[in-house]
C-alpha cells in the first residue's frame, strides 16, 4: 500500500496495487483498454513524456484509478492529489504499467558477483582488454 509519508515498497508479484490517497485505499491498474484510451488523449504511458508533462498526471492517476473505483471523478483525482504526492505515487503507477520496480534497475548491480572487488560488469570484451589483432595461434 503506498502513502506518501510512507516508505516506499514494492508490490507483491501479481497481487494488487494498493495506493493510499485522502485515508482511502485505491487499486491502480493500468488494462490495455485504458492505455489505449490515454492514447487516443495524446497521453502515451509507455512513452517517458508521458510521465513527464503535468499536464498528463491528473488524468493519468485517474485513469489508473477508475478501473477499480468507477465512482471517482476527474475533479475528485484533482482536489484530493497534490503535486507533491506524486513522488511517493509514480513508483506504483510505473509498476502497475511496467511491472518494474525503479529500484530494479538500480540495484541490478549490486546483485551481481563482484570480481577482484569490482562490482559485476557486463560480460565481453571490452577495448581495455582486447587487442586490435588477433595474436598468432589465438584461434581466430
Amino acid at each position: 500500500m503506498s502513502n506518501v509519508a510512507e516508505k516506499l515498497k514494492k508490490p507483491e508479484p501479481g497481487q494488487p496495487i494498493m495506493v493510499t490517497i485522502a485515508g482511502q485505499e485505491f487499486e491502480i491498474k493500468y488494462p490495455l483498454r485504458v492505455i489505449k484510451e490515454l492514447g487516443r488523449r495524446g497521453i502515451n504511458l509507455l512513452d517517458a513524456e508521458g510521465f513527464t508533462n503535468p499536464a498528463n498526471l491528473p488524468e493519468m492517476v485517474f485513469a489508473g484509478l477508475k478501473t477499480k473505483a468507477p465512482e471517482l471523478s476527474l475533479d475528485w483525482v484533482e482536489d484530493n492529489i497534490e503535486y507533491h504526492m506524486l513522488q511517493g505515487l509514480m513508483p506504483y503507477i510505473a509498476y502497475a504499467i511496467s511491472n518494474k520496480w525503479p529500484e530494479d534497475e538500480e540495484t541490478k548491480n549490486e546483485t551481481s558477483p563482484a570480481v577482484n572487488g569490482l562490482p559485476g560488469l557486463p560480460s565481453g570484451p571490452s577495448d581495455a582488454t582486447t587487442s586490435a589483432s588477433p595474436t598468432p595461434n589465438s584461434g581466430i
